[in-house]
């Protein structure tokens, strides 16, 4: 990989790790609005698995779809297929809207950021 595409991959990364910060503000500071960081969760652990892909020179559609993207992932490393990121998929559109759902409780949230961060760690093992 080159300097200027593992720059592009690295941006990827940090837009992600951005997203868990928002995740992880909410968090800590006990706001109603826990759906809303789950969706921050969705977008960082999407973002990491596109930067994966990108690295490996796997093209892609405009997707949210976690599952989708994970799978694409496998071909390269199958150490991805542990991660359980099925839960996260309604938090990448539907939840951003008026429908009738289930907000997640404290513990959830907890658990799928912890995911995200892992996730993320993961990936930037596998690039370095």
């Amino acid at each position: 990989m080159t300097s200027t595409e593992r720059a592009y991959v690295l941006q990827w990364i940090d837009k992600g790790s951005d997203d868990l910060l928002v995740a992880k503000m909410i968090i800590e500071q006990n706001v109603p609005v826990l759906d809303v960081a789950c969706f921050h969760i969705q977008q960082a652990v999407e973002k990491f698995f596109k930067a994966f892909l990108i690295a490996k020179k796997e093209e892609f559609p405009k997707t949210h779809n976690l599952d989708y993207l994970k799978v694409l992932c496998i071909r390269h490393d199958a150490s991805f297929a542990a991660f359980e990121v099925g839960d996260l998929e309604n938090y990448a559109v539907r939840n951003r809207y008026p429908h009738d759902y289930d907000l997640p409780d404290p513990a959830e949230v907890k658990r799928l950021y912890d995911l995200g961060v892992t996730i993320r760690q993961f990936v930037q093992d596998l690039l370095n």
